[in-house]
């Protein structure tokens, strides 16, 4: 019987950002877009003389970073750091940042983000980028951490290459961010070992056939998926011991509750049904995971640039939407952390 006390019982679960990603049809959109003349002005008051209700975790809070674009605008095209942004971050200063942001995990290979950047081969994401240079890689990613005081957690991708080269891409990607004594070029300085790997990007979410018909190549049943998950842990560990291993979760439900009203889109898609229970059945070594990651959109909107701003529902309803979200998020932890207590594994 495995003890679980690493998950559930203490530190239960790291809340995976989950920020949707902002593409070039929809930055437009949003470009163009003004508040109504009828907008509600909304006050907050926060009384710090109380004493908080209990201890937080810093780490639930953060932002994503990608790699595409110069870390979408963080840097130049000729891959300099834009004094303007670093400097509005600062304000931020995010505990925690993960290095990737969910899709743009998509055809990135970390090797082709290393050395010189006018040097680096030109890449191109998917179909609906452009191709282009990883000039945000994972040395300038640190570097970041380092200049915002963050802690830097890294996706990786685990959908694309073949099964067998899996713990070698992997285990070397952790060696070299953690054991060849990166230096920073602005100070000089070591720079921050990662500590924390996130393992893959909503599986989940992936149905077996795409919107033409054909095979998806980055689909996984749950077991499959388990499988690549056992070897890329293995070369976590073997790599960097310490290292902190987290993975993609989800249940059917959303608190209990059925995700698929009105034909909205489902945490769980179709062949994927099940796949906590399947995933967990699969691992070899469930006491190696250190996090989960779950992905919760409170409230959930989906579609792309004039789609989206369709669907967006009445104020009142985004209103009870949002302040909804504190309680059904509570619910949801609760739930997954009683399933993970009690699976058998």
């Amino acid at each position: 019987m495995v003890k679980k006390e690493r998950i559930g019982r203490r530190q239960v679960l790291q809340l995976g950002a989950a920020v949707a990603a902002s593409w070039s049809g929809l930055r437009t959109t949003w470009a163009a877009w003004e508040p109504p003349e009828s907008a509600m002005p909304v006050q907050i008051q926060v009384d710090l003389s109380r004493p908080p209700l209990h201890p937080t975790n810093p780490l639930l809070t953060g932002t994503n970073m990608p790699w595409m674009y110069g870390s979408e605008g963080m840097m130049d095209p000729q891959g300099h750091v834009r004094d303007a942004m670093m400097a509005r971050a600062r304000e931020w200063s995010p505990p925690v940042i993960r290095y990737m942001a969910g899709e743009s995990v998509r055809g990135f290979r970390w090797r082709q983000g290393v050395g010189p950047q006018a040097e680096r081969p030109v890449v191109k994401p998917d179909a609906n980028q452009q191709a282009q240079r990883i000039l945000f890689g994972t040395k300038e990613f640190l570097e970041t951490c380092e200049a915002l005081g963050s802690v830097p957690l890294i996706e990786v991708n685990m959908y694309e290459g073949q099964e067998a080269d899996l713990p070698r891409e992997v285990g070397d990607w952790v060696r070299y961010a953690n054991s060849s004594d990166l230096r920073s070029q602005r100070t000089g300085r070591l720079l921050p070992k990662v500590r924390y790997w996130e393992l893959g990007n909503e599986p989940y979410v992936r149905d077996s056939r795409g919107p033409d018909g054909r095979a998806n190549p980055e689909f996984f049943r749950p077991a499959q998926f388990a499988r690549r998950l056992n070897a890329a842990m293995a070369a976590v560990r073997s790599a960097d011991p310490s290292a902190r291993i987290g993975i993609p979760f989800a249940l059917d439900t959303l608190s209990g509750r059925s995700w698929r009203p009105n034909s909205e889109p489902a945490t769980v898609v179709g062949e994927q049904l099940g796949y906590a229970d399947k995933l967990l059945s699969a691992l070899d070594r469930p006491q190696d995971v250190d996090f989960l990651s779950l992905h919760f959109y409170m409230p959930l909107v989906s579609g792309d640039g004039p789609e989206l701003l369709a669907r967006l529902p009445n104020d009142e309803a985004l209103y009870w939407g949002t302040v909804a979200g504190s309680e059904t998020l509570r619910r949801h932890l609760q739930t997954v952390a009683e399933f993970w207590e009690q699976h058998p594994r």
